[in-house]
């Protein structure tokens, strides 16, 4: 099975029905200074690790270094901000491109440094990363929060890293291999993965507001031959079928049902972040 995972892999991913807002109702949210952090996509590294001191996120892959056999081959995900998501998400604008205008309070600190580490922990536990990328854009080496007059924020967290196959998928893999080994893989190993984007609304002391999951399942085709017909898909040359990359075109749709999200929530709660 895990020779047969270096390939195509090819995502039916449905498209989902979006549902558009209103002209009058995006120009009401604009009003607001909206900023976006989060709408994360994935890059990977391999590096050889000890088993100790890997990175938490680290999946192994066959090789060790031959004078030193006690580390591994690992590969590792690591979210960063794509901004492409951000430009398409229709209302809002990057954090940093917010100018600082000074600092909170001082008594703020403390309620402020406790609220964003519980926005922050939301991010990393689901993007099984060790730090948050847009930290210092939040506050600097002394802990004192920038005002960027910023009245809300919008968290998009798109994961998991690598790509995750559910119970159906397992049963699936089992009875597409055979016919799959004996077409020398031009009929492909057939999959079913999910894939998951959050989005969460903030206020300006990192209070959350609201909330908004989408889950996506779907079949994901594996094989050697390139195919066409398919609007997602990514070459991966991993050996190990729990190391494969994620394709950005998986998160792309969901930003826009994120936006209608956004709009409604925000109109709803409007109070909340004034």
């Amino acid at each position: 099975m895990l020779i047969l995972t270096g390939c195509y892999s090819y995502f039916s991913v449905e498209q989902t029905n979006l549902r558009f807002p209103k002209t009058f109702d995006k120009n009401q949210v604009e009003k607001k200074n909206i900023a976006l952090i989060g709408f994360n996509q994935y890059e990977y590294f391999q590096d050889y690790f000890d088993v100790v001191h890997k990175p938490k996120n680290a999946v192994v892959l066959p090789g060790r270094r031959y004078y030193y056999p006690s580390r591994f081959l690992y590969r590792v995900p690591v979210a960063f901000k794509e901004r492409y998501l951000m430009r398409n998400f229709g209302v809002g604008k990057d954090l940093s491109l917010f100018p600082i205008s000074g600092y909170y309070d001082e008594s703020l600190n403390y309620y402020l440094m406790k609220n964003y580490l519980m926005m922050e922990k939301e991010f990393l536990n689901k993007t099984q990363q060790e730090s948050f990328y847009q930290s210092s854009e939040f506050y600097d080496q002394y802990g004192r929060f920038y005002n960027r007059g910023v009245d809300c924020y919008i968290l998009a967290i798109n994961y998991s890293p690598f790509q995750a196959t559910d119970l159906i998928g397992v049963s699936t893999i089992v009875g597409s291999y055979f016919t799959s080994l004996f077409s020398l893989n031009y009929l492909p190993i057939v999959d079913h993965q999910y894939s998951n984007s959050k989005f969460l609304i903030y206020n300006k002391y990192f209070v959350l507001i609201d909330e908004f999951e989408i889950e996506k399942r779907y079949f994901v085709f594996h094989t050697f031959w390139e195919k066409s017909g398919y609007d997602c898909s990514i070459k991966d040359n991993t050996p190990n079928a729990f190391a494969r990359k994620q394709p950005e075109c998986l998160w792309s749709n969901n930003i826009l049902l994120g936006m209608d999200f956004a709009i409604q929530s925000l109109l709803d709660n409007m109070k909340l972040v004034d």
